[in-house]
Parts: structure tokens; C-alpha cells; sequence
């Protein structure tokens, strides 16, 4: 009768860290990506009343994460709405670090400006 493959508890764990480390993060979101919506945060005029304080951007208010990954998915920022103003133009460039972002709100924010191409719209 074959033995049942077996590892040490020790083996374990440097097998589950060295599988958090590579994709830069552990229990929670990822630094990069926590780093782009702080900036992207940073480019409205007001006073937040969103609690982005902790480590954990997958549990911050607007902020939706996958499972697996935990990389962000969905970000809404239509809380803004009645306090946020842009500083002019939002530059659409600061969101393609969130490479896995499937849905975005910016419904009712004070956005000025246009969008190249939009004039060709039908």
C-alpha cells in the first residue's frame, strides 16, 4: 500500500509565504494597487469621508476585490458625488494599474472636460 505524500508543517509554511510574497500581497489587497487608488483619491478636491485608513483596500467603502486574486475589480466612487470636484481633467491613465478592474462608477461626480474621441460617438 503507497504511503500518502506527507510535508512538515515547516515545509508548509514556507510554501504558503513564498506563494503570498510573489504576488505582492498577504491577506488583503495589493501595495500597488493600494497605492493607485490613494492617488487616484488624491486627484479630488474634499475633505474624505471615506475611512481609507487601513491596510486591507479590498475592505475600504467603493472598493470590490476577486476572491482568488484579491486584486480590485470595482471601484465607485459615485459617494463623492456631492463634496468631490476634479482638478480639471481626470487623467483615465492613473486607473491601468488595476489590471483587473471590471467596473468603475463615476456617477455624479463633477467632471469637466471631454473625452478624446467622444465627438465621434454616434
Amino acid at each position: 500500500m503507497p504511503r500518502p505524500c506527507t510535508m512538515s508543517p515547516a515545509m508548509a509554511l514556507l510554501l504558503c509565504l513564498a506563494m503570498l510574497s510573489s504576488g505582492g500581497w498577504c491577506g488583503g489587497c495589493r501595495d500597488d494597487e493600494r497605492a493607485t487608488l490613494l492617488d487616484i483619491r488624491g486627484q479630488f478636491n474634499y475633505n474624505s469621508p471615506l475611512d481609507w485608513n487601513s491596510t486591507d483596500c479590498c475592505r475600504w467603502e467603493g472598493v470590490s476585490c476577486s476572491s482568488p486574486t484579491a486584486r480590485v475589480t470595482g471601484l465607485d466612487l459615485s459617494i463623492l458625488h456631492s463634496i468631490a470636484s476634479s482638478r480639471g481633467l481626470l487623467n483615465t491613465t492613473m486607473f491601468l494599474p488595476l489590471q483587473e478592474l471590471q467596473d468603475l462608477s463615476l456617477s455624479g461626480l463633477k467632471i469637466q472636460g471631454c473625452t478624446p474621441g467622444a465627438g465621434n460617438s454616434p
